[in-house]
């Protein structure tokens, strides 16, 4: 439309031009005439070329965006499908020390001092499944794309006590030592239940690899943040 209303105007103007020259042949005319209308179609020519090209540009960007998102959404699968494994390998550690406390309690000839040991144990061990399995059920918030961490102050010495008592037994059906070293409290903000699931899952993962010594679980505090440690000789 635009380069239509350029040649009228220029063609207008010529005309006009010629007739206020008396001298202007009207063969000279008529050839401006034909170079303008070869000037407007090859730049016509040209602006559908480049209209062209920007239509593939952003249809390639298009595309761009659209593989970034399913790549994304891809990594949130992934993460999903990794969270309920790590979830699912806790929950079998667990049930396994809670299977060993309970082969213990049902064995003749265990003191009362260790039954009530190992009674103490099962305990831990049952409430640690159970916590779990209510937070295995919240990995669907993960559909959303969301995870929401219940932070609040929480003792990480008494957690990791906690989970050395429960795991003790597995590690000494495997002829390995189980140390929990620390202070006697340390309080730290966090989500108590994802920190003892990373903590759960190093644990359990050593003490499958380690064959001979054993694992120490340790932490402490530095200035600005505080450090948790899963050390083997495995």
């Amino acid at each position: 439309l635009v380069w239509g209303l350029l040649q009228l105007c220029v063609f207008e103007e010529c005309e006009a031009f010629a007739g206020r020259q008396s001298e202007f042949a009207r063969d000279t005319l008529a050839e401006s005439n034909r170079q303008m209308i070869t000037l407007v179609n090859q730049a016509i020519s040209e602006s559908t070329g480049q209209y062209e090209r920007m239509q593939r540009a952003e249809a390639a960007g298009h595309m761009e965006d659209l593989t970034e998102a399913l790549a994304s959404v891809n990594e949130i699968e992934k993460r999903r499908a990794a969270l309920i494994r790590e979830a699912v390998h806790d929950i079998n550690g667990n049930v396994y020390g809670v299977t060993l406390a309970a082969r213990v309690l049902g064995t003749c000839g265990v003191d009362e001092t260790a039954r009530a040991e190992f009674a103490q144990l099962l305990d831990r061990g049952v409430k640690s499944v159970t916590g779990m399995l209510r937070e295995l059920m919240e990995l669907a918030r993960l559909e959303s794309g969301q995870e929401v961490r219940d932070v609040a102050p929480f003792d990480a010495a008494a957690l990791l006590a906690d989970l050395g008592n429960v795991n003790r037994p597995i590690a000494e059906d495997s002829g390995l030592f189980l140390e929990v070293k620390g202070p006697a409290a340390l309080c730290v903000d966090g989500d108590a239940v994802k920190v003892r699931r990373l903590a759960q899952n190093l644990l359990l993962n050593a003490l499958k690899y380690t064959r001979q010594g054993g694992v120490v679980l340790s932490c402490g505090e530095e200035k600005e943040n505080w450090w948790l440690m899963v050390k083997d000789t495995g």
